[in-house]
């Protein structure tokens, strides 16, 4: 070791950080009627006897009402 040297000492900012918030996994969800898989939080939805379903669009939506009201 020279002398008057100093050894690098570990500073706050090079420590890493754990209060960063967690990074939330989008959770994907199926259309019933088209079958495609979306981001939930980009899909519509419909309560419907006590079940929540998740369609792409609209257009979906109101094929999955008429079904529904033929029955």
């Amino acid at each position: 070791m020279l002398f008057g040297a100093k050894e690098p000492q570990a500073t706050k900012a090079s420590k890493p950080s754990f209060t960063e918030a967690p990074r939330q996994i989008n959770e994907m969800v199926q259309d019933p009627v088209c079958k495609v898989y979306i981001p939930k939080k980009e899909a519509i939805y419909l309560e419907h006897e006590g079940n929540r379903h998740y369609f792409c669009c609209r257009t979906c939506l109101e094929k999955f009402q008429k079904k529904d009201d033929m029955r």
